[in-house]
């Protein structure tokens, strides 16, 4: 093989490649990366036999066909000390030559044959969803694992594969963290007997991997293996063997609980100070919810003690409970600072239940991966949960309107970041669709359009805003 590159683009994708490719192993040749065509692709391979990531390679002008295996580490330096722009690789099957302008590395070759065999994505069957809603459904999930864990399959995250969305579960047997996302389903090859559970590391892999990647994630899960590709980097692994528990067992309901809501930043802020004060010996905070505050105190022992207030919505009758701040702050600092959390509470020995309004303050979707939203009715407030039935009280009270003091503002406010979800950067282009005709008959509908950005706006029936949909998104329509 003759072949020059772009070193900076081939480093990113060796880079990846070479994440998985272990440091010491009594077979050599896994201590490297294999470089290899696909097609009309440049591939770079790496992988520890349990996990392999496949990379295509932009920028690579090659001759002859052949397969090459790169030593990870002493390429992988020359890749990152280099100044040069462009670098040449040369190869006579005894040796491997690397050439810059002022530079030359020689390098011993190994056999290419004896590098294991690794899966590329060519199924026809798979899950698939817009990667940054994939990378949010790791990334809030991963941290309830439990990685030395000998028990069940608790070192890593379970992945239900339903017919129209993901939902992940991890659980380390104190906590749970649990997130779904809608993915559409491609083919209808049977989808497995159990869901996978993968392993922590691998998860963790896939938001720093494709990170870096736009566009779509495409998911294909089989009963020992599970396959993600997005944009042009492949991540295969072996599943974890043994028993997941059986979450919807433990995971508290919501109904019947008292809904607390909390802003994520201030809350997050609040508990770390509290956490201060706890050790080994010392680890709970106290939580008392009322009067329009939460308090923290943890008190421990020599080492002093915290207090800590946060005003918040809440004014209802005093809600106490004592956690573990660390677990609260792994939840907290996966979800992005300024949205809102519900934290609902029953009895003080039952288990909480922290919770994101997951549609309304959603995870970001950017660019054609989402062009259409479409609302089924005003998102009014459930009027029998505790803390509504509290403040519609307080108003009528006083005299006033709960309905148009309240109920509608509230709504309008979540009608605004249902809108948002559309649009989340200069480029984006799409519509919001609202089928509930209250929007367009009631008095009250003018408080919704007033609090929504300037738009085009289609008023009438079915037929006639699917016109003017169909010419809004037709490839002419400016």
């Amino acid at each position: 093989m003759k072949a020059v590159f772009e070193r900076q683009k081939f480093l990113h994708a060796f880079q990846a490649a070479s994440s998985v490719v272990p440091s010491r192993s009594a077979r050599p040749v896994l201590q490297c990366v294999k470089l290899g065509s696909a097609g009309e692709s440049t591939v770079l391979i790496g992988t520890d036999l349990e996990v392999a990531v496949r990379v295509e390679v932009e920028g690579f002008q090659a001759s002859g066909g052949e397969s090459l295996v790169l030593p990870s580490d002493r390429f992988g330096a020359i890749l990152r000390e280099s100044s040069d722009d462009q670098l040449e690789l040369e190869s006579d099957g005894r040796r491997i030559v690397v050439r810059g302008k002022t530079s030359q590395f020689q390098l011993p070759s190994i056999d290419p044959d004896e590098y294991p065999d690794v899966m590329s994505f060519e199924m026809d069957s798979y899950h698939e969803l817009p990667l940054t809603v994939f990378r949010e459904l790791t990334r809030r999930t991963v941290f309830a694992t439990d990685p030395e864990s000998t028990r069940y399959a608790l070192s890593g995250v379970l992945l239900e594969t339903l017919e129209d969305r993901l939902v992940a579960v991890a659980t380390d047997g104190r906590r749970l963290a649990k997130q779904e996302a809608a993915a559409t389903r491609v083919g209808q090859q049977p989808m497995p007997s159990e869901p996978p559970v993968i392993p922590a590391r691998v998860m963790q892999l896939y938001e720093r991997i494709l990170g870096e990647e736009e566009g779509v994630a495409r998911v294909a899960a089989s009963e020992n293996d599970i396959l993600v590709r997005a944009g042009r980097r492949t991540i295969f692994t072996r599943l974890l063997e043994g028993r997941f528990p059986r979450w919807r067992d433990v995971l508290p309901r919501r109904e019947g609980t008292t809904q607390i809501e909390l802003p994520v930043e201030p809350f997050h802020g609040a508990v770390r100070q509290a956490a201060i004060m706890t050790d080994k010996e010392h680890r709970g905070v106290e939580f008392r919810f009322g009067e329009g505050k939460v308090e923290l105190a943890a008190h421990g022992g020599e080492l002093g003690e915290s207090r800590i207030e946060l005003p918040i919505g809440y004014d209802g009758p005093a809600k106490d409970v004592k956690l573990d701040p660390r677990y609260v702050i792994d939840f907290l600092r996966v979800l992005p600072p300024e949205k809102t959390i519900v934290l609902h509470l029953s009895d003080p020995n039952v288990a909480v239940l922290f919770a994101t309004d997951s549609f309304w303050e959603g995870v970001d979707v950017r660019g054609d991966a989402l062009r259409c939203v479409v609302i089924a009715r005003l998102p009014f407030r459930v009027p029998t949960e505790p803390l509504e039935e509290a403040r519609v009280e307080a108003i009528a009270a006083r005299g006033g309107d709960p309905f148009a003091e309240h109920a509608v503002p509230q709504a309008a406010i979540k009608l605004q970041q249902g809108f948002g979800r559309l649009i989340r950067s200069r480029t984006d282009r799409g519509c919001v669709v609202v089928l509930d005709s209250r929007l367009a008959t009631k008095r009250y509908g003018q408080v919704f359009f007033a609090s929504l950005p300037p738009a085009r706006r289609a008023v009438g029936p079915a037929r006639a805003v699917l016109a003017e949909l169909e010419a809004f998104f037709r490839p002419d329509a400016g």
